[in-house]
């Protein structure tokens, strides 16, 4: 295997499995060196992710992690003749209760934060959560984690998984497993299950809290418990989601 590209939207836990991804066991058995291309873009990347291409390949023997684009983005880059590709998706729902918890909290002042944070103090939750769906939207990540499923479907390279099924500790080992099968990883079952305890994800939460001002706990991985943005939506929120992204929920495949 020549290169593995992990493919995503902000939200999906892309730190954590860069964090994986990056532990000195799996450039033991791989000798792969982790790649985080935007860190070498001057000021960073701010391109909507579906306007993201590329007409250079990224350097060999490398892990791409984490890769912030949409399925016609990725198409554009140029590959080696062997590589592996993985992409995690997640519910559109709490993708957006945690950009909005990290924009107004924790995430670092950087590129237009700034501008984010300071409607959002002063917004409503209601408020604060549509301007979270507006803006999403206009940057493309919608649409984005929508190419993947469909790409997914008739790219033989591209494996999907779901970030909710990733932090389920009964089916963790399993599908990294399947993971790390599909990457050509040649790793023991001692040895995932090593990795997993050692970056569970309610473990790295907790390295992850920050005291905020407000007297609130906020960690960078915050709960990432599936479906709690049912503690955030109300009657007006649920209705702008619908206005805005239509059936995307069934799309990906989850549940009302």
């Amino acid at each position: 295997m020549v290169n593995i590209y992990h493919c995503c939207v902000q939200k999906t836990g892309s730190q954590w499995i860069k964090a994986i991804l990056s532990d000195e066991l799996i450039l033991k058995r791989t000798g792969m060196n982790i790649h985080t291309y935007h860190r070498h873009i001057p000021g960073g990347e701010n391109r909507k992710l579906t306007e993201r291409t590329f007409d250079k390949p990224f350097p060999e023997n490398s892990i791409l992690t984490p890769l912030y684009m949409d399925y016609k983005s990725y198409l554009s880059i140029p590959k080696p003749k062997c590589y592996s590709t993985f992409c995690i998706i997640r519910d559109p729902r709490d993708i957006i209760i945690s950009w909005y918890f990290s924009v107004k909290y924790s995430h670092p002042l950087m590129g237009k934060i700034p501008q984010h944070r300071e409607f959002l103090d002063k917004a409503p939750l209601p408020k604060g959560l549509i301007y979270s769906i507006e803006y999403l939207k206009d940057y493309g990540l919608f649409e984005a984690q929508q190419s993947w499923v469909s790409g997914s479907t008739c790219d033989p390279h591209i494996k999907l998984f779901r970030f909710e099924d990733l932090i389920d500790m009964e089916r963790q080992v399993s599908l990294f497993t399947d993971l790390f099968s599909h990457c050509h990883f040649q790793l023991t079952d001692s040895e995932i299950k090593h990795l997993m305890e050692k970056y569970c994800f309610k473990e790295m939460q907790k390295k992850g809290q920050t005291d905020q001002s407000k007297n609130q706990t906020i960690s960078h991985y915050r709960k990432g418990a599936p479906g709690d943005w049912r503690n955030y939506f109300d009657e007006e929120v649920i209705s702008a989601f619908k206005k805005h992204l239509g059936n995307l929920v069934q799309e990906l495949g989850y549940r009302e």
